[in-house]
C-alpha cells in the first residue's frame, strides 16, 4: 500500500472512531489516574468522563423583610372619633345629695338627750350620707365648731341670727369642698323681716329673729351652678311664717335661670298653703314628688319620742325642672337615744343640663 492509500485509510478510521483518536503527530494522552492514586485497570481505556456541569449558584437565602418602622407620631391632633356623649341628666355627676336637719340646740335640760350624748351620732349621720349640701337648724356656735372640726371635707357658710355674728342659733349651710365652690359675691344671710339686711331684725309677730342663709355654688371642673338656701321659720306666729315664705320666694327670683333648692324647718305642715309662694315660682316639694299619696307616718318632729304620726314640717324644695330621684325621712336611733328631736330629711336630685334655663318664676 502506498503512502497515499495509508493516509486515506487513516482518515476513514478517524471518522469512524470520532474525535477521541489523536491526530498523527499528537503526543499520546496521559493515562487517567483515579482519585485514589491507584493505577487504572488494564484493558481498553474507558470512554472519557463527561465534562462536569457546574452546579448552579445557590439561591441567595431569603432574608425576611424588616418590620416597618413605626410611624412617627404626628404632632397634629388625631381626627376625633365620634363617641356618644351622655347627656348631663344621665351622668352621675349631675346628681346631688342634700340633707336638712334640725339638730336641736345644745340644752343641758334635755337630760339623756343632751348634746354631748347625741353629738357623735349627728356627725356620723352627716358623714355617712356623703351629701353635697347640708342644711342645719338650731345650731349654736359651740355645735357649729364641733361639726366643722369633725367634717373638714365640708366648707360652711354660717352667721348667727342675733346682732352678734356668733351669738344664738344659726342655720349653717355646708357644702362638699371637693365638688362645689361658693361664689364669694353671691352668698350671705338675711333676716325674715321688713328689713332683711338688718341683723337681729324681726317685725311679723315672731319673738326671736329668724334667718335664711344662702349661696350660689359652682361645680369644680364643670359648668353647673346651683343656688341653695337654708332657713328656719318661726314656731309661734302664723303671720311670720306666711310673710317669711313670701320673702323667700322673692329672694329666689334673683336666679331665674339656675336650679334652686330651699330647705329647712318651716314649722308648718308642708302640704298646706303657707309655702304656696315658693311653689308659684317653680319649686316643688321633693318628698311629695316621690310620695304623692303617702300619709300617716310622715312626721318630722317627734320630741325625742320616736313617733312618726304627725305633721311634716321639715322639707327640701327644688326647681321643678330638676328630677327628684329619691326623698326620705331618716328614722335612726342608737340605744334608744335619738340624734335630735327632729328627723332629718334627705333628697337625691338630678340637676338639669348645664346651660339649660331653669323654670322661670
Amino acid at each position: 500500500m502506498n503512502a497515499l492509500s495509508g493516509s486515506i485509510l487513516l482518515l476513514l478510521a478517524s471518522s469512524i472512531l470520532g474525535c477521541g483518536m489523536p491526530a498523527p503527530g499528537d503526543p499520546p494522552a496521559p493515562a487517567r489516574v483515579p482519585a485514589s492514586g491507584t493505577a487504572p485497570p488494564s484493558g481498553p481505556a474507558p470512554a472519557p468522563a463527561p465534562e462536569p456541569v457546574a452546579a448552579p449558584a445557590p439561591m441567595p437565602e431569603r432574608v425576611p423583610a424588616p418590620a416597618p418602622a413605626p410611624e412617627r407620631a404626628s404632632t397634629a391632633a388625631p381626627a376625633p372619633v365620634p363617641v356618644p356623649i351622655p347627656t348631663p341628666e344621665a351622668s352621675p355627676s349631675a346628681d346631688i345629695r342634700v340633707i336638712s336637719f334640725n339638730i336641736r340646740y345644745a340644752n343641758e335640760r334635755d337630760g339623756d338627750h343632751r348634746w354631748e350624748r347625741r353629738r357623735d351620732h349627728v356627725i356620723d349621720l352627716l358623714r355617712a350620707g356623703a351629701y353635697d349640701f347640708i342644711g342645719l337648724q338650731e345650731a349654736l356656735s359651740a355645735q357649729v365648731r364641733e361639726i366643722a372640726d369633725a367634717l373638714p371635707e365640708y366648707g360652711m357658710i354660717v352667721r348667727a341670727r342675733s346682732v352678734s355674728p356668733t351669738g344664738g342659733e344659726a342655720c349653717p349651710l355646708l357644702y362638699r369642698r371637693s365638688r362645689w365652690t361658693p361664689d364669694p359675691a353671691d352668698q350671705g344671710t338675711f333676716w325674715l323681716s321688713d328689713t332683711p339686711e338688718t341683723a337681729g331684725s324681726r317685725h311679723w309677730g315672731n319673738t326671736m329673729p329668724r334667718i335664711a342663709t344662702f349661696a350660689r355654688f359652682m361645680e369644680r371642673g364643670g359648668a353647673r351652678s346651683v343656688v341653695v338656701m337654708n332657713t328656719h321659720f318661726d314656731h309661734e306666729s302664723d303671720n311670720a311664717r306666711r310673710r317669711s315664705a313670701v320673702l323667700i320666694a322673692e329672694r329666689l327670683k334673683a336666679w331665674p335661670a339656675l336650679p334652686r333648692i330651699v330647705m329647712g324647718d318651716f314649722n308648718v305642715h308642708l302640704d298646706g298653703p303657707v309655702l304656696e309662694p315658693v311653689r308659684r315660682i317653680g319649686l316643688v316639694d321633693s318628698f311629695r314628688t316621690r310620695h304623692p299619696t303617702r300619709t300617716g307616718e310622715v312626721s318630722t318632729y317627734h320630741g325625742f319620742k320616736g313617733v312618726r304620726i304627725g305633721a311634716r314640717i321639715d322639707g327640701i324644695f327644688v326647681s321643678s325642672d330638676a328630677e327628684v330621684l329619691d326623698a326620705e325621712i331618716v328614722y335612726e336611733s342608737r340605744d334608744g337615744i335619738w340624734p335630735s328631736d327632729h328627723y332629718p330629711v334627705t333628697a337625691v336630685i338630678r340637676l338639669p343640663a348645664a346651660g339649660r334655663p331653669a323654670t322661670a318664676p
